[in-house]
């Protein structure tokens, strides 16, 4: 008798524990999901957000590099070009276009042998209907009797009498197989203004009109003027960035 009920003594103590440890393990309520699915909600899109702005980030700095390597390129051979200006030759600034004689050291791009101190210079868009916003700089020695795509035949002496056949030349064509002349691609609204150091209440006075500067002129500018806007090549810049830059040419 006595060992039975200690038997069911042991029993209901077992059974007691079971119960016990049964009432411990207990799963998450409906509240405490709510909140865990809004927590890893809010961090999904937090981190969609800063994978999002570093991409833009990323896509604008390569955008900006892209434009500042063209402006460099294009500011960079204005000054190099103008340093050496000849004003006892020709100079003629034109609708969105510039032209003139430079000095430098100069070698053709299609015959090694032929290099010249004396070139003409035009700086300005292509002669292409298909895409007009590729900027040339346009070189073309001056080596009479040398045959070549991008030589003078004529002499110096020759157009500072007479340079009418290279002021009505226009705007040279652009071969996108041989770009031996592309300064820069996506230029637009390329403008030169050119002034005689004129100064109105305080400020320089800058003229837009079409002008030819012969070798015998004495009111050759002072300084040029040049804006323009560049593009990237991904449109990340919708307006492009438009810019300004000054060559002061001197008396």
């Amino acid at each position: 008798m006595k060992n039975n009920i200690r038997d069911n003594s042991c029993s209901f103590v077992v059974k007691t524990a079971s119960l016990a440890n049964k009432k411990s393990v207990r799963g998450f309520t409906l509240t405490e999901l709510l909140v865990a699915i809004g927590l890893l909600a809010a961090v999904m899109a937090s981190s969609t957000m800063i994978f999002h702005y570093s991409i833009e980030a990323h896509r604008t700095a390569m955008a900006t590099a892209q434009v500042m390597h063209s402006l460099r390129a294009v500011t960079d051979q204005l000054n190099i070009q103008l340093a050496g200006l000849r004003k006892d030759g020709w100079l003629s600034v034109g609708s969105g276009d510039l032209s003139f004689f430079t000095v430098g050291d100069f070698q053709s791009n299609f015959r090694d042998d032929i290099r010249s101190n004396i070139a003409w210079i035009y700086f300005g868009p292509a002669n292409d209907a298909n895409d007009p916003n590729n900027l040339l700089l346009d070189i073309k020695l001056v080596t009479p009797n040398h045959n070549s795509t991008d030589c003078l035949m004529k002499s110096f002496a020759d157009y500072q009498a007479n340079a009418d056949d290279l002021l009505a030349s226009g705007r040279p064509h652009y071969n996108p197989d041989d770009p031996y002349n592309l300064l820069a691609q996506r230029v637009t609204d390329l403008e030169i203004y050119w002034t005689d150091g004129s100064i109105v209440s305080n400020k320089i006075q800058w003229e837009k009109t079409i002008k030819h500067w012969k070798p015998s002129d004495t009111d050759w500018p002072k300084a040029l003027k040049f804006t323009f806007t560049i593009h990237d090549s991904k449109g990340i810049f919708k307006e492009g960035k438009t810019f300004e830059h000054i060559v002061y040419i001197g008396n």
